[in-house]
């Protein structure tokens, strides 16, 4: 049964069928006996299904555990230093993903192919892996996760759940790994003290926390000299200012940022610091040097409509407050659809909430009322608790100021609802 559930997980793994694994090989009723552990497999039959699989036949037939673990050990070393896996790798992890190693090693399976499958997008994969790990690791609190491996499992929850755009989620995973971070290398600590800054900038309005764990890594990946790391954490530190109206601190942050992206020649990062440079000007109203930049960025990502929308939202924006109409509808309507293909759950909320200001503006209170309600819902439903405070609010205040109390009172109070919670979670 050990070796039947092997070959018929690998089966599932690679995407095959009964009959696909077994064409040209043997009956598919002779598959189903072995997979259903009737019969043993032959010699003949594992060393071509093996081949079919791309496994190594030693892999596929051994029940040496320790030396499953030694393999499991070199293969995750070397995935945390180069990010790859190949196909044979990916394979034999996810064959042991499902065996009953002990808790360092499922730790050490499930966190760098959950890690792997989050950074290539395989989005099916990733909720598999996690999914997968629930049912496998304990639940029953952090003395269950004493272990160095912990951290990059934790790292990888993190990262599932900050590519979800669950931001509270995710931060409950970096602050876990945090926890055991302190026997980790540079490099790591580094990575999840930006992680760390991306995450409580999203779930934070003051972003002195933000900025505290940005320049924690800032000043690691300096000693590190990673430029590119650099790069990215200057435009997350000018992004970070400016949310707090400290322009003049953004703007010194992207200048940095911009001339280590000239040195280096790095084109990748080009299109989000003029899209960063668009919104330092739009918070200062230079909405000429504002349209600029965010067109240059759209430019940019014209051939990457998953990163064009921050720069259509600017527009939207800017537009909106020149009153020009035209403009933000074309707009509005490309960023919808951007929005609901990529399934961006953070800014469907936004983008959502722009329609809804649209429908005020033309005076059409019952769906602007009706648009700000399903997304408050939507909202909750994904646990965005700084986007239903801030759009209660602003439902809560447009019911008040048509005299609707009881509507107003009703939004007004879950706003503070998700206040308290959020005052929970940073203390």
């Amino acid at each position: 049964m050990f070796l039947a559930e092997r070959i018929r997980q690998l089966r599932i793994h690679k995407g095959l069928n009964q009959s696909e694994l077994v064409d040209g090989i043997c009956s598919i009723t002779y598959l189903s006996r072995i997979e259903n552990g009737k019969i043993k497999p032959s010699k003949n039959f594992l060393k071509k299904i093996s081949q079919r699989l791309d496994i190594d036949l030693d892999y596929l037939v051994d029940s040496n555990i320790q030396k499953f673990e030694d393999t499991i050990q070199k293969i995750s070393d070397s995935y945390k230093e180069s990010t790859e896996l190949t196909d044979k790798e990916i394979a034999f992890l996810e064959m042991h993903a499902l065996e009953l190693h002990s808790v360092p090693v499922l730790l050490k399976i499930h966190g760098v192919l959950l890690h792997y499958y989050v950074s290539k997008q395989e989005n099916d994969n990733a909720d598999r892996i996690y999914e997968n790990s629930q049912r496998l690791l304990p639940d029953g609190g952090l003395e269950y996760y004493q272990f160095e491996e912990s951290v990059y499992y934790f790292i990888s929850c993190g990262n599932y759940f900050y590519n979800k755009q669950l931001f509270h989620r995710a931060n409950d995973y970096y602050t876990n790994a945090e926890k055991f971070i302190e026997d980790a290398d540079d490099f790591q600590k580094a990575n999840l003290y930006y992680n760390l800054g991306l995450v409580k900038q999203r779930i934070s309005k003051n972003q002195q926390i933000s900025r505290y764990y940005s320049l924690k890594s800032y000043n690691l990946y300096k000693e590190l000299n990673l430029p590119i790391k650099i790069i990215s954490v200057l435009i997350t530190l000018g992004v970070q200012y400016h949310l707090d109206d400290m322009y003049e601190e953004a703007k010194e942050c992207l200048d940095r940022a911009k001339i280590l992206n000239n040195d280096y020649k790095i084109k990748t990062f080009s299109g989000m610091i003029n899209y960063n440079y668009g919104r330092i000007y739009q918070g200062m109203k230079d909405f000429n040097h504002a349209i600029q930049y965010f067109n240059e960025s759209l430019e940019f990502y014209k051939d990457s409509s998953k990163e064009k929308i921050y720069s259509l939202k600017g527009l939207i924006e800017v537009y909106s407050e020149l009153k020009e109409w035209n403009l933000v509808n074309n707009y509005i309507m490309e960023a919808v659809n951007l929005v609901n293909e990529h399934d961006l759950k953070y800014l469907h909320v936004e983008i959502h909430a722009m329609v809804a200001e649209l429908y005020k503006v033309r005076n059409n209170y019952y769906s602007y009322e009706k648009e700000m309600q399903r997304i408050i819902h939507f909202a909750e439903s994904h646990h965005q608790h700084l986007l239903i405070k801030k759009h209660s609010i602003k439902l809560a205040d447009h019911y008040f100021s048509i005299n609707a109390y009881k509507m107003a009172a009703k939004y007004y109070q879950i706003a503070l609802k998700y206040s308290e919670q959020m005052n929970e979670e940073i203390q």
